[in-house]
């Protein structure tokens, strides 16, 4: 009704652990899409002159009608730590168990459990929500007119 845009709040620890709803929390603009909320986003806001309130407040996904409670409460840790284990699986090339040899799953939670100083188990569960929520961040896939065995675009007669 005013010509506005929607801006989405989503940042890039929310798009790896699937913490977002698909075709719900959507935006026209996404301008922190590309930062780690707990390792960027606060210093990016105070650099930007955000007053701090919001900053300081506990992050809940703001859905009342579940009984979710924090973030942190959802995702088994706060963003700060959160965001260094996902950055260590990524940077792992980590995209699921399936990807890796039997039992070199555990062994890589294990080292990135001693190197960020968190629980395997803590490690152990990131690994697994990333993994489980792969599909959210490939969706929809496109699939092909030839794939459904309709002619291809070049071949359709519009005009008689």
């Amino acid at each position: 009704l005013t010509g506005g845009l929607v801006v989405s709040t989503d940042n890039l620890s929310e798009f790896w652990m699937g913490f977002w709803t698909l075709c719900g929390d959507v935006g026209d603009l996404s301008p922190i899409q590309n930062i780690w909320k707990g390792l960027e986003l606060y210093s990016v806001a105070e650099a930007l002159g955000v007053p701090r309130e919001p900053s300081q407040a506990v992050p809940t996904d703001g859905v009342d009608v579940t009984p979710g409670g924090p973030d942190q409460d959802q995702l088994g840790l706060a963003y700060p730590e959160l965001d260094r284990v996902i950055v260590r699986l990524l940077q792992e090339k980590f995209r699921g168990p399936r990807d890796l040899a039997p039992g070199a799953a555990d062994a890589l939670f294990e080292r990135i459990a001693a190197e960020t100083g968190l629980p395997p188990a803590a490690v152990a569960h990131v690994a697994r929500r990333l993994a489980e929520t792969h599909f959210k961040r490939h969706w929809p896939r496109e699939i092909t007119r030839e794939e459904t065995g309709l002619p291809p675009l070049e071949a359709m007669r519009v005009v008689e």
